[in-house]
């Protein structure tokens, strides 16, 4: 396994960033935020990729951790270009764990494509520019997506609710099994 945040009181950054550059885990099993802080950035072309893009990223494993994943740039900064993460799951844990689309991909084209993302307690999406599609299974997430810019694509079933507000939209043919809030 690898960790971003392994331990109580850590701290840990992973940045992929610019074309062929990358970051290929092994192992079955990446932790962002297992027990500390652990935040990963892909960015720019960069990709990072979980046990051949078979494995799973575990995101604020547990209780009192907290984890982000970030394509683009990390919330609340300057949108950027895209990154790719390759793996068959984006797993929720225990604590508080975020997955963040920040980037300037407006084509319509930029598709986060984990088959399955899932957790529940603190997990949020937050999708602050660029157009990106969930092209998985989120049936099984049961936190909250927060559109306040950009436009998040659900073409399945999301399993938690949805928070639309400034220039956030969403669209798609799936459905949203929690409210959808409009403010």
């Amino acid at each position: 396994d690898a960790y971003i945040g392994n331990a109580f009181t850590s701290k840990g950054t992973v940045s992929v960033s610019g074309s062929g550059s990358s970051w290929i885990i092994g192992a079955s099993d990446l932790y962002v935020g297992n027990a500390g802080n652990g935040t990963l950035i892909a960015t720019d072309s960069g990709l990072a990729k979980v046990d051949n893009g078979q494995g799973t990223v575990n995101v604020a494993y547990s209780s009192g951790s907290t984890g982000s994943v970030a394509i683009g740039a990390n919330s609340g900064e300057t949108a950027d270009s895209p990154g790719t993460i390759k793996a068959a799951t984006i797993q929720f844990g225990g604590g508080t764990g975020e997955l963040v689309f920040n980037h300037t991909d407006t084509s319509g084209s930029f598709a986060f494509a984990p088959a399955v993302i899932s957790g529940s307690g603190d997990s949020a999406i937050l999708v602050e520019s660029g157009y990106t599609a969930l092209t998985g299974d989120v049936s099984g997430f049961t936190g909250t997506a927060s559109i306040s810019g950009g436009t998040l694509e659900l073409d399945n079933a999301f399993g938690g609710s949805v928070t639309l507000s400034g220039s956030g939209g969403l669209s798609g043919t799936g459905t949203v099994a929690g409210d959808v809030t409009f403010g």
